[in-house]
């Protein structure tokens, strides 16, 4: 079942995850360093499920996080690796979505 409190919970542990990715991530480049690698690989999936959940706004206010986002979507390989919505996770309740 749903539980709002849960909800939260973990996105104050993304909203810090994220904020620590900021720091990196201020000016350009990638999550490893100048390069795109295997960690941005890693991350991509996590911003599909976080933008899926409607939780996009967690990286509102963080420009570095929202430029190595954009940076991550305008790859080619971005769109093509994307599931198909019947192969996505379901959202488990309606009201995790903000």
């Amino acid at each position: 079942p749903y539980d709002p409190d849960v909800v939260e919970k973990s996105r104050r542990r993304l909203g810090h995850a994220l904020a620590r990715m900021d720091e990196t991530l201020r000016d350009g480049g990638w999550l490893a360093g100048d390069d795109y690698s295997l960690a941005d690989i890693a991350a991509a999936p996590v911003v599909d499920r976080i933008e899926h959940l409607g939780m996009a706004d967690l990286w509102d206010g963080l420009s570095g996080v929202g430029g190595w986002v954009e940076r991550l979507k305008a790859r080619p390989a971005y769109t093509r690796a994307l599931p198909r919505d019947e192969h996505r996770l379901p959202v488990a309740d309606p009201r995790i979505r903000a």
